[in-house]
């Protein structure tokens, strides 16, 4: 029995739970953060609540995770012939970058409730 294509390649498999992650915060953004007119959108340790906005301006989080996302898979393809350890250090660092924005969803997201 022949395995599937996309487990041939670890890029592939990291760039896919890169995605699914992003599309699991882009659901939370849409349906899960509260649609007030004024909502907390950013709160610091030593500052406390720094940004106040519309509620529907949560979804910043994960457009700048989408952006990092593909800019990951470019950037790593550029570098990937001239030094692979360097490219899979950038791919790597894809699914890791959405589970560090899904955790300040929901910081931010217990910080309105």
């Amino acid at each position: 029995m022949k395995q599937a294509k996309v487990f041939k390649r670890p890029v592939v498999v990291m760039m896919l739970i890169g995605v699914v992650l992003n599309a699991v915060l882009w659901l939370f953004s849409l349906f899960g953060f509260p649609k007030h007119d004024v909502a907390i959108l950013h709160y610091s340790v030593d500052v406390g609540i720094d940004f106040i906005g519309e509620g529907k301006q949560i979804i910043v989080l994960p457009a700048i995770g989408l952006l990092i996302l593909v800019g990951n898979y470019i950037l790593g393809s550029a570098v990937y012939k001239a030094d692979k350890s360097s490219a899979w250090l950038v791919w790597s660092t894809a699914p890791i970058i959405q589970l560090i924005l899904i955790s300040a969803f929901f910081l931010i997201w217990r910080a309105n409730s």
